[in-house]
């Protein structure tokens, strides 16, 4: 039964037509609709590019790249675009704890006053509540925000960016981008 099904499969992997052409499946429809770079609903970490010159711009970073850096500025909506001779040093925000430990700390509270069903087990469930949700919270309350800094090797922040092939040819850079451009 076993090798049966077995070269059943192998059989059926084993189509005679040649690789897969998926732009001829029926589930791409010929009329695409073009949907602007602008409203990919991805964005990158936000960037605080420093400059030789003592300037700082703080935005989206768009692009990095061992010879540039490209940020879409918070206060101008501007690109930004500094070569990496340039730039003194990038920072960027990885992530905030601070809405985790809030969530942790409503968890914990809910959970320790539903062990109050629990009656005379709350005497065990009440401290296990109680200890696990404190080394939790006591653990990313700890862990603080998350950043990256770099000095030299921009590439690196391409992990970061919108767009960590490099920015496409199509996205405007000559004027200023509105906050929601697709809404």
């Amino acid at each position: 039964m076993v090798r049966g099904l077995v070269l059943a499969l192998v059989v059926a992997s084993c189509d005679p037509s040649g690789p897969i052409d998926r732009s001829k499946t029926p589930f791409i429809s010929a009329t695409r609709t073009k949907t602007s770079v602008l409203c990919v609903p991805v964005t990158g970490a936000t960037a605080h590019v420093k400059t030789n010159d003592g300037a700082i711009y703080v935005g989206e970073l768009l692009a990095a790249s061992s010879s540039r850096v490209v940020v879409l500025a918070t206060d101008s909506g501007y690109v930004v675009e500094r070569d990496a001779k340039e730039i003194e040093s990038v920072t960027v925000d990885i992530y905030s704890t601070g809405a985790e430990t809030a969530l942790l700390t409503i968890w914990a509270f809910v959970g320790t006053v539903s062990a109050l069903s629990h009656g005379y087990y709350f005497v065990f469930t009440g401290p296990a509540w109680a200890g696990v949700s404190s080394a939790v919270i006591a653990a990313v309350a700890g862990d603080g925000d998350r950043f990256a800094q770099v000095t030299r090797d921009f590439g690196r922040l391409s992990e970061y960016a919108r767009f960590p092939a490099g920015m496409p040819p199509s996205f405007p850079t000559r004027q200023p981008i509105p906050p929601q451009p697709c809404q």
